[in-house]
């Protein structure tokens, strides 16, 4: 028969619990990334945001049009190993007089830009805040036209300083990205302009 233990030993043992799961814990975050890929962080020359992606996106830069005139825009995209891909876009654009009539509109259009990405099934949107901006939180389906096998659309979309970002992941069903494209899209932020 085992005698009980005294208090001192209990809290010994109780520390050494927790220190075991501590240490457990920073082995399992010093692992890296569950997918296996390097992240690292996309802060453009401007300096007006930052982003984790795990990988180096391609640049296209772009002269778009749309109901706020025309306007330039950075489109950086990562082709993910698997399928998919991480987008963000980045467009300044014209003046306009920062109403809240006018930066709905401008969401809104957004949105049905994003969701056209992917000729994707809007099934929720959301009205979102970072730093104080609006933005809109989008999800959709895609059809499998798009990707093989059908995908998933998940959207963020911000009107900030001047400038409209989208961040824009669309995966494959199966894809083991999800939980990438959470640290994706928690990771952005946006610069004092």
């Amino acid at each position: 028969m085992r005698e009980p233990m005294s208090p001192s030993t209990c809290r010994n043992s109780r520390s050494f619990a927790l220190l075991a799961v501590a240490l457990a814990l920073i082995a399992f975050a010093s692992c890296g990334p569950a997918d296996g890929s390097k992240w690292s962080t996309l802060e453009p020359p401007d300096g007006a945001f930052s982003v984790a992606m795990p990988g180096t996106p391609k640049l296209n830069r772009q002269v778009a049009s749309g109901q706020a005139g025309s306007f330039d825009s950075n489109v950086y995209t990562l082709d993910l190993d698997g399928g998919g891909f991480f987008t963000v876009a980045e467009a300044r654009l014209p003046e306009h007089k920062n109403t809240n009539e006018e930066t709905s509109a401008l969401l809104e259009s957004a949105c049905e830009h994003v969701v056209g990405l992917g000729s994707a099934k809007l099934d929720a949107k959301q009205t979102i805040y970072l730093a104080g901006h609006e933005g809109r939180r989008v999800e959709g389906t895609v059809p499998d036209t798009a990707v093989d096998g059908g995908g998933t659309l998940r959207g963020r979309i911000y009107l900030a300083n001047g400038r409209l970002y989208e961040l824009v992941a669309i995966l494959p069903k199966a894809s083991v990205h999800n939980a990438s494209a959470d640290r994706f899209f928690d990771s952005f932020q946006l610069k004092a302009s």
